[in-house]
């Protein structure tokens, strides 16, 4: 479970004048959605993730932050990257339970492109994919098997 100081990253100080109540609110949906899914996965798995790998960006960290979309949902609080386990246990989850994170309303970056971290955000990527590819960059990481067994 992460808390919403966590998701923060101690920007909100540094970064007062950009965290609007558009953006504190959706920071807050955006943390209870991500909790959701790592409740479920805690549950099931036993295992217990709790670190934050990118939350809030204000524009200027995003414009620093490599391969960070122009207009990411980082911006407007609605993504969260989540620190994964060095076997990727919490993105094999993801995968395989995918109509879990339909009914949170959740959508996932493909695997390939965050090789030690997941990243969920609440507003569906234009293509409607539950789990999309955002570049054209070359994959970062090998797919896992689940992504073939799964669909995703």
């Amino acid at each position: 479970m992460i808390s919403i100081t966590q998701y923060w990253m101690g920007r909100d100080k540094v970064y007062a004048s950009e965290l609007t109540l558009a953006v504190r609110n959706n920071a807050l949906r955006t943390v209870t959605a991500v909790n959701v899914a790592l409740g479920m996965f805690a549950k099931e798995t036993g295992i217990v993730l709790t670190q934050v790998a990118s939350g809030w960006r204000p524009v200027d960290v995003n414009c620093e932050t490599s391969n960070a979309a122009e207009h990411s949902r980082h911006i407007t609080g609605e993504a969260c990257d989540i620190h994964d386990t060095p076997n990727r246990d919490f993105a094999r989850w993801c995968c395989r339970n995918q109509s879990a994170l339909a009914k949170i309303g959740l959508w996932l970056e493909r695997f390939e492109w965050t090789p030690s971290w997941v990243h969920m955000q609440k507003v569906p990527p234009q293509s409607g994919r539950r789990i999309y590819v955002t570049s054209v960059a070359p994959a970062k990481c090998a797919r896992l098997p689940e992504q073939d067994q799964f669909n995703c």
